[in-house]
C-alpha cells in the first residue's frame, strides 16, 4: 500500500492490477493486468509513490521493478531473472530513500540498493521470459 500527496491510496492485487482509491475508499482507477509486457504484472508486490506522482512497483514474477506514471502508463522497467547485477528472483518490496531504490530480492536472499536516477529512470534492463 502506498499513499500519494493527494491522499489517494494505491494497492496491488493478485490479478496483476494496481488499484487507486480515494481517501474515502472509492475506486478511482485500475491499471496493469496479468502479463509480461510493459505495464503488465505477474504478482505485483510492493509499491511506492514518488514525490512527483510516479509509481515504482516490485513485479515479483517478472523479476523487475516497473516505473509507471501516476495514471498507470509504463515509463520504464528495470531488471530480469537471475542473480547477478540488474537481476532479481522474486521481488517482494521496494522503497525509495533519497536518490536510492531499495529492493527486497527474496530468492536471492539480498537487499539491493540501486542509484535511482542513474539506473531505474534512465536505463532499461529487461529480458522476456522463455
Amino acid at each position: 500500500i502506498a499513499v500519494d500527496g493527494e491522499g489517494d491510496i494505491f494497492t496491488t492485487n493478485s490479478t496483476g492490477r494496481i488499484c487507486k482509491f480515494s481517501p474515502d475508499g472509492e475506486l478511482l482507477a485500475e491499471f496493469g493486468g496479468d502479463g509480461e509486457s510493459a505495464g503488465k504484472f505477474r504478482s505485483p508486490q510492493g509499491i511506492v509513490v514518488e514525490s512527483d506522482g510516479h509509481l515504482l512497483v516490485a513485479d515479483e514474477n517478472n523479476h523487475r521493478i516497473q516505473l509507471l506514471s501516476s495514471t498507470g502508463q509504463s515509463v520504464n522497467a528495470y531488471g530480469y531473472l537471475g542473480s547477478g547485477q540488474n537481476q532479481f528472483r522474486g521481488l517482494r518490496d521496494v522503497a525509495v530513500i533519497g536518490d536510492r531504490v531499495f529492493v527486497a530480492d527474496t530468492y536471492n536472499n539480498r537487499l539491493v540498493s540501486i542509484a535511482f536516477v542513474e539506473h531505474v529512470r534512465t536505463h532499461t534492463h529487461t529480458h522476456t521470459h522463455t
